[in-house]
């Protein structure tokens, strides 16, 4: 027969214990906005709009992660083309960086995914914050 030891109060651990005991884990969203604060980037603020509404949304941490990816290097290519308001925006830019892309070796299906999270991110823009026209022409960072 087994022995069985009875449960006491010192064996039962509340929840706040425990909670206590597990190692602290950063936030998926609180370490890509501070990759993002190190980082100067055409339309940087809307950008951190966009990624706080995709984790509201309760997307999952790699999905957060690959539109930062994406996000992070098309604004930066357009930024070195000169242009600082994303309301100068034109098709060829967009367009230009697709082929850049494909210049660098990646796969298609990379490319695609890239352009999906790009695309993502500007109908965001158009539909939240195009009432702030201004500041889409480069009055903010």
């Amino acid at each position: 027969m087994t022995n069985l030891q009875p449960i006491t109060n010192e064996s039962v651990k509340s929840e706040a214990e425990v909670l206590r005991e597990q190692p602290f884990l950063p936030i998926p969203i609180d370490r890509i906005l501070q990759k993002l604060s190190c980082i100067e980037l055409p339309a940087k603020d809307h950008f951190e709009r966009y990624l706080r509404h995709k984790w509201c949304l309760n997307h999952k941490p790699r999905t957060l992660a690959s539109s930062f990816t994406s996000v992070v290097l098309f604004l930066d290519f357009y930024g070195k083309s000169g242009k600082r308001g994303l309301g100068e925006m034109e098709r060829v830019e967009l367009e230009a960086f697709i082929e850049h892309e494909q210049d660098r070796g990646l796969r298609i299906s990379t490319v695609r995914t890239r352009l999906a999270c790009i695309i993502a991110f500007l109908h965001f823009l158009m539909s939240k914050i195009l009432s702030l026209g201004p500041f889409l022409n480069g009055a903010s960072s």
